[in-house]
């Protein structure tokens, strides 16, 4: 329609119309992309706020996981360093040996660093999630992530270190018949026959046995350090959970 009219007003010599055609063409492109270019800005922002929300879930689902697992590990350590204590005092106290081999149950596996990170590194990935973001806010996230796989690296390097002494090659350790063991991991509870280790020598020759000492220092160790880990990295979630309530209010 608009290039019919130019056409003939061109025809006609009618430059005037033609400038009045040619300003409305103008006009229209122009409103056309910035109507598209709000399209897109809310666009962005929705997805911006949509990665928000799925920021907040995920660390607040860490922190509750971080939790319970300080919960668990504190449990775990509690016994292991009384079995650890009486085994390198050579306790003759009634209760050692019992102190000892519920030690070993709880030191035949490691807790490591374990949260969900998928919508951080989006936050802090994504070009189009960066450019909504105001410095304060990019560096918060930029600082999650780089604590969560500090973590995760450390978790990685040092957690096999638990077990460079393998607990069944020691000859101060007796394999026990299988017991039923109820537990819940992932999510899922299950119960499984698991064959204890326990003493098979007295204290008093185990507590000489330096690779049994190892393996409960280096467990001991690792724990220890899993705890303080995500002590921190609690403390940066909760920074972090804090600012995107401010962000939302």
């Amino acid at each position: 329609m608009i290039l019919r009219r130019v056409t003939q007003h061109v025809k006609d010599q009618n430059w005037f119309a033609v400038g009045i055609d040619f300003f409305i063409v103008v006009i229209g492109v122009f409103i056309g992309i910035q109507v598209a270019n709000w399209n897109e800005g809310r666009a962005s922002k929705l997805d911006y706020l949509q990665a928000l929300d799925r920021a907040e879930a995920e660390i607040s689902e860490n922190i509750a996981f971080i939790d319970s697992e300080a919960k668990a590990i504190g449990s775990s350590l509690s016994i292991a360093r009384a079995g650890f204590d009486a085994l390198l005092s050579c306790s003759e106290e009634a209760d050692a040996v019992q102190k000892i081999n519920a030690a070993m149950v709880e030191i035949r596996g490691t807790r490591s660093v374990q949260t969900r990170a998928a919508a951080i590194i989006e936050l802090t990935t994504n070009p189009a999630l960066l450019s909504e973001q105001t410095e304060r806010v990019r560096k918060r996230f930029s600082d999650l992530r780089f604590y969560q796989e500090l973590a995760s690296t450390t978790s990685d390097r040092f957690e096999p270190v638990a077990f460079k002494v393998w607990p069944t090659d020691l000859p101060t350790l007796a394999i026990q018949p299988a017991e039923r063991f109820k537990t819940r991991w992932l999510g899922i509870e299950y119960e499984v026959p698991r064959y204890a280790l326990a003493l098979g020598v007295s204290i008093e020759e185990a507590c000489t046995d330096n690779g049994l000492l190892k393996w409960f220092h280096s467990w001991e160790s690792w724990q220890t350090s899993v705890l303080v880990l995500n002590e921190k990295l609690r403390s940066e979630y909760q920074e972090t959970h804090t600012m995107l309530q401010e962000l939302k209010s």
